[in-house]
């Protein structure tokens, strides 16, 4: 048996690819650029033409001119979260990573936090998250959020260790922490397409000088947690060849992330809501405006930050009305939710400082009448931060 020889077909979705790569320097192409795969729904570089109709008068009464006047550089991105989604999450609060690892044998569980090692007492602050493994007891391993620092290295933490260890074993600290800045990340963003007209079977769309404007992660009830992400860029490569040196590393293995295996549990004010909070979604909006140039393609700006969501939280015949009085006074929450990757990489996303701004709760006979809630996070003092991303890897 043979197959059919088939001189052209269809070009489909999966003939289009995408690869990123952060730039060193803002304006500069990096050297021999190493992409890395985008992982996604849908979504690539764009390159978009705006016209405008001429307004000359035409005494032949015919179409008027379509002028050329404006050009765009963008990507609308939708993809399963994984660890590249939180990468891109941590570019869009624009924050720069700061990490912290210690290992040391002065490590010891108390009734309500740890006693620290002196290095690492002081790189964690309050409002933190981190990991601790290695404690003899392995019930007293894994994540914590910092509420207070006492005397004598002493942490307290918002949910107290299950039990008490002296200090001896050989225990790693690890909190990685990416706080909202205001220092942009830019990136080289490239789509190749299958194409048999091009050198060497493939065209070359490559943008630079790329940036975050706005991103979502929405966790539901239950299926993959989706994130969606916008790039603005500022300039193109010439042409549809590929960079001088470029490659592709391969891609990423790590799971893409399920609202019911990998969502390790939601946190109000540092403790556990799991199995009350039902879902979240968290949207990040930088208000970047385009400004036009005669001569020159459209350069962009930071507007004002912006963090806001929607959560649910199961009602209980208890306490049936909590969120609707928290809507009410104004009552300022702590929000965050811990996210799993693989066996021991996790990501721990808060909002230390949140006003409910919309309260709503289903009042029919076959309704189970949940809290549904948006909420607008706040900068918090305490913390410096209005968003923060914790991970240990």
């Amino acid at each position: 048996m043979t197959t059919t020889v088939v001189t052209d077909r269809l070009t489909r979705g999966r003939d289009f690819s995408v690869g990123v790569i952060m730039q060193v320097t803002k304006g500069v192409v990096n050297t021999t650029p190493a992409f890395d795969v985008v992982r996604r729904t849908t979504g690539k570089p764009k390159h978009t033409i705006g016209y405008t109709q001429s307004d000359e008068v035409q005494v032949t009464n015919q179409g008027q001119a379509n002028i050329q006047d404006t050009e765009e550089f963008t990507m609308e991105l939708e993809a399963g979260v994984s660890k590249q989604s939180i990468n891109w999450l941590k570019q869009a609060i624009h924050g720069d990573a700061v990490a912290l690892t210690n290992t040391a044998t002065t490590y010891a569980a108390l009734a309500d936090g740890f006693t620290f090692s002196t290095a690492g007492y002081a790189g964690i602050s309050a409002g933190d998250g981190f990991w601790i493994t290695g404690l003899t007891n392995p019930l007293l391993d894994g994540f914590y959020i910092a509420a207070s620092k006492g005397g004598s290295n002493k942490v307290v933490t918002t949910i107290a260790p299950v039990g008490t260890e002296a200090a001896s074993a050989s225990v790693t600290m690890k909190s990685f922490k990416t706080a909202n800045a205001d220092l942009p990340s830019y990136n080289m963003l490239q789509r190749r397409t299958v194409d048999d007209s091009a050198a060497g079977d493939i065209s070359y769309l490559t943008l630079y000088d790329a940036v975050i404007d706005t991103m979502s992660v929405d966790i539901a009830e239950t299926g993959i947690v989706q994130g969606k992400a916008s790039f603005k860029a500022e300039k193109r490569i010439d042409g549809n060849l590929l960079v001088t040196g470029q490659s592709y590393n391969a891609a990423a293995t790590d799971a893409v992330v399920s609202a019911v295996q990998n969502v390790l549990g939601f946190y109000v004010d540092g403790l556990s809501y799991t199995c009350i909070q039902k879902k979240m979604s968290i949207e990040i909006g930088n208000g970047y405006v385009g400004d036009d140039a005669a001569a020159c393609a459209r350069q962009y700006a930071r507007g004002q930050f912006e963090v806001k969501g929607s959560a649910s939280f199961r009602a209980r015949y208890s306490s049936p009305l909590d969120w609707e009085a928290i809507y009410q006074a104004g009552t300022q929450k702590s929000l965050g939710v811990r996210i799993n990757h693989n066996a021991t990489d996790e990501t721990f996303i808060v909002m230390p400082q949140c006003v409910v701004t919309d309260h709503n709760q289903a009042d029919g006979a076959n309704d189970v009448a949940s809290h549904e809630v948006s909420f607008g996070a706040e900068g918090n003092a305490a913390t410096s931060s209005t968003i923060m991303i914790f991970t240990n890897w």
